[in-house]
């Protein structure tokens, strides 16, 4: 497998990888993973939301506590919100 980046990115990339402390492989093969699994998630949300209904805050609420996400704390939510996963629908200021 080959791949190319810009290379500013891959400039990123490397110097993630260095101060993580793993090859360029394992960075990029943790990367995709992450991002498989997000995708995963994604498709299960969508689905489950088409059946079931959006997400209430207090779902979400629920969600973050059980998670141990610090519900309610803004830096938490919006660390949580920020994941590629959902961010297009939750933020920490706004409600549904």
């Amino acid at each position: 497998m080959s791949v190319s980046f810009e290379a500013t990115l891959g400039d990123e990339i490397r110097r993630a990888a260095r101060e993580g402390g793993v090859g360029l492989s394992s960075w990029l093969a943790e990367a995709a993973a992450r991002k498989l699994r997000a995708d995963a998630l994604r498709e299960f949300l969508d689905e489950w939301e088409a059946e079931f209904g959006a997400v209430t805050p207090e779902e979400l609420a629920q969600a973050e506590a059980d998670l141990g996400l610090g519900a309610g704390e803004p830096e938490a939510r919006a660390h949580w919100c920020s994941t590629p996963v959902r961010s297009w629908r939750w933020n920490a200021t706004t409600e549904r």
